[in-house]
């Protein structure tokens, strides 16, 4: 089962501003005067009026021991009841009495049982076309809403997700399903399992290469006909089924159940077969443009050979000219020709050579370098070296600070106590939550230890640049062989995009980000950074 971070699942967050408590938590006079009215102590008015804006901002009513004490204290202190004042029932009887009372207040229908069966239709709908639990269970969610029905608890789409699936186990028959699994425990020629085989990239477009690649898709084709195994299951089911199956080992895979197991199998193989026909495909035109490539270089060289006969003709044919022809009409042409295209001034009786262009390229640069020299005395910032002749310009030195700067930063590192650099990961994991956003890739709770202590020290180790095994080295309590799975495993560049989503976002409802503006303007230093899908097509992403 999933957990409910995961998903949409209306939940309190760890991270709450004062603007979100002033925005969804305030109680109006007449929901004071209402519930009120509706209780007999001052106890049961702070849990009624948590449950009714509660309700309000989630869809279903929470556990009183489930609301943030920060919540707890803001409306408390908003309707002025005494300090120390908790939201606690004497008897479940009140509890459940008062939620009828929030139900009847903001207009909504108590029905588990149709809740249910649109959650049961939902989920059984998509699961033909989706695999991810959390996935589901959000589509359930919006499912229940339209319907304007209370939410039931969330173990109950917990265990509707993972019960309702479609499989693909009666489509293949018995033999084939043997087959797939002796590729959990048949080994091939490197030593290693069979199912590894269905991993292995295509190689260099070599004769050898292609040959070998052909000789895999025979192989493949011989474990059955995939497409008929997957007919009718969508093409994304089919990726997810894939790439969970690539994301596990062989040893890993046999701890499955066996449906799901042939499930996996079964979509790799499909997958595999796709890939090895592409690979073929891409192959055989690699091949087909060196030999072009190759053609072409010969083709030029060709083409060279020939322009040096044609210009040594034309070398002699000018110097035959120039004795047998001079002042004639072949070299007023050439005259007229180097002025065309700007190697020679109009009315110029100079010869031209090889000498006189050298020359002529030297002029200009001479004119270039001494405009360059006149400037150079009102420019205070450039500095040239008498001795070496190396240009510097001189650093920019700022006025100072100001007292009240100096004020200021002594505030701040008084009030702001320093961080280290993990502790900072650390914190930001537990309170904005991101790390969420890792995992295996069935969607499924990852089954490590501690999760979060992973996830917050492989996003240090890589995010450093630093390899697991040096990593492990100074980390007491995790080897590099766990770190290198976690970040093998459980990470991708989508999952890294989501949870820097995640820090956006969070650090942007920030009651002092919004102090600099509504986000519409930014503002940057001098430095260039490349942007958009230039930057993502010619930089390479570190995470």
């Amino acid at each position: 089962m999933t957990s409910i971070e995961r998903t949409a699942y209306p939940r309190f967050k760890r991270l709450i501003t004062a603007h979100e408590l002033h925005l969804f938590f305030s109680p109006t006079r007449e929901e004071l005067q209402w519930a009120a009215d509706a209780t007999d102590c001052d106890e049961h008015l702070l849990a009624l009026l948590l449950m009714l804006k509660s309700y309000r901002r989630m869809g279903c009513f929470p556990a009183m021991e489930d609301v943030p004490a920060m919540m707890v204290d803001f409306v408390r202190q908003a309707v002025e009841l005494p300090e120390g004042t908790l939201p606690v029932y004497r008897a479940e009887r009140t509890a459940k009495h008062h939620r009828g009372l929030g139900r009847r207040r903001v207009g909504v229908t108590y029905n588990q049982a149709r809740a249910r069966g649109i959650i049961e239709q939902s989920i059984r709908k998509e699961a033909a076309a989706k695999n991810r639990p959390a996935d589901l269970i959000n589509i359930a969610l919006e499912k229940v809403v339209e319907a304007g029905l209370e939410l039931p608890g969330f173990s109950t789409f917990g265990k509707m997700a993972s019960k309702i699936r479609t499989g693909i186990h009666d489509r293949m028959s018995a033999a084939q399903r043997a087959g797939l699994m002796r590729l959990l425990e048949e080994r091939d020629n490197d030593g290693t399992t069979l199912f590894n085989r269905l991993k292995k990239p295509a190689k260099g477009p070599t004769w050898s290469h292609f040959k070998n690649l052909t000789r895999r898709l025979e192989w493949l084709d011989g474990l059955g006909d995939s497409d008929v195994w997957m007919d009718g299951v969508a093409a994304g089911k089919i990726t997810d089924f894939a790439g969970e199956a690539d994301a596990v080992d062989a040893s890993e895979l046999r701890d499955f159940v066996p449906v799901k197991r042939i499930a996996l199998v079964a979509a790799l193989t499909h997958k595999a077969r796709m890939r090895v026909r592409d690979d073929l495909a891409t192959m055989f035109c690699k091949r087909v443009a060196t030999k072009i490539k190759k053609a072409e270089a010969e083709l030029e060289g060709i083409r060279l050979a020939e322009r040096e006969i044609v210009e040594a003709l034309i070398g002699n044919y000018r110097m035959v000219l120039k004795h047998i022809d001079e002042g004639g009409p072949a070299q007023e042409a050439l005259r007229s020709y180097l002025v065309e295209v700007g190697l020679c001034e109009p009315g110029e009786s100079a010869e031209f050579d090889g000498s006189s262009f050298r020359r002529q390229l030297e002029g200009k640069l001479g004119n270039a370098a001494a405009a360059a020299d006149a400037g150079y005395p009102e420019n205070e910032g450039l500095i040239i070296d008498q001795e070496t002749g190396i240009p510097s310009l001189k650093a920019f030195r700022a006025d100072g600070q100001r007292p009240s700067a100096k004020r200021l930063e002594q505030e701040i590192k008084a009030r702001m106590p320093e961080r280290s650099l993990m502790g900072i990961v650390a914190r930001t994991a537990y309170w904005v939550e991101w790390r969420r956003r890792f995992g295996p890739p069935s969607g499924n709770e990852p089954k490590l230890t501690d999760p979060l202590g992973r996830y917050v020290i492989v996003t240090f180790v890589k995010g450093t640049n630093m390899g697991p095994y040096e990593a492990a080295r100074h980390i007491p309590g995790v080897s590099g062989h766990e770190l290198s799975y976690v970040a093998n495993k459980h990470f991708s560049i989508m999952l890294l995009n989501e949870a820097i989503a995640d820090l956006v976002n969070a650090h942007a409802r920030l009651d002092i980000s919004q102090a600099w503006g509504d986000g519409t303007a930014v503002a940057a230093d001098g430095d260039r950074r490349p942007t958009g899908w230039s930057a993502r097509r010619n930089s390479p992403v570190t995470p």
